[in-house]
């Protein structure tokens, strides 16, 4: 078995159990020249932490508070906080682990520490559509962005597996995601929330991994495009009310 740190495709390190169906889709962003696409894949559910995990390159948000409007450092690199945002704790259908919390019109930005990334994967709490992720370069370009309303548009009826009676019956999904160009890295992220509801996230993992032929990398859309893509294979956070 190769390192988990560093995976020889995009696989996002499914589990075994994930051997049903993978939905897989690429977002187009809205970086002009820089544009790129962003592919996601869900784990199987009620996976909660990507296996890429190490100690060294996952935040776990070890401190609770209020983080409105605040700059500051996390494990995995400095943050900036945009309007209202606060970590409390996890437990019941989210993890152990501490919950990231951002609210309507709020945006946490974390620049990473260890150097640019290819893959970004995080505990998605509430299945609220008004969450975005901004995948910003090393000259913070934006390069990707990706929107949780495709996320949900893509697992169609298959989403009713992941939803949490118990929580307001809303989806609960660890997404993994990657940039369709091999050679393309991040070294920013933005979490934002617009309109109403919020943006709750957990375990969020960065990393590196290389292409290897084979691998479903799709070519970048034309600009105002959407492409979705359907690849047989493998299985898999929102304001607390």
């Amino acid at each position: 078995m190769s390192d988990p740190s560093t995976p020889s495709s995009p696989a996002f390190g499914l589990t075994p159990l994930a051997t049903a169906t993978l939905l897989l889709a690429s977002v187009l962003t809205t970086a002009g020249s820089m544009q790129a696409s962003v592919i996601f894949a869900p784990s199987a559910p009620g996976v909660q932490r990507s296996a890429l995990e190490t100690p060294t390159n996952t935040e776990i948000f070890p401190t609770t508070g209020n983080i409105s409007n605040s700059t500051g450092t996390f494990s995995i690199g400095n943050y900036t906080v945009t309007g209202d945002a606060d970590i409390g704790g996890g437990g019941g259908v989210f993890d152990s682990r501490n919950v990231l919390s951002v609210s309507p019109g709020g945006a946490v930005s974390i620049t990473l520490s260890g150097g640019p990334a290819n893959y970004l994967g995080f505990y998605w709490g509430g299945g609220d559509a008004n969450n975005y992720v901004d995948l910003y370069n090393e000259t913070n370009t934006l390069v990707g962005t990706f929107s949780t309303a495709d996320l949900i548009a893509s697992l169609g009826s298959g989403i009713a597996a992941y939803r949490q009676p118990s929580y307001f019956n809303e989806p609960f999904a660890y997404v993994n995601m990657t940039l369709s160009d091999p050679n393309a890295t991040f070294s920013r992220i933005v979490f934002r929330q617009t309109g109403i509801g919020g943006f709750e996230i957990q375990n969020v993992t960065v990393g590196t991994f290389t292409f290897e032929p084979g691998t479903v990398t799709p070519a970048i859309p034309a600009p105002g495009a959407l492409a979705l893509l359907g690849v047989a294979g493998l299985v898999g956070t929102r304001r607390r009310r």
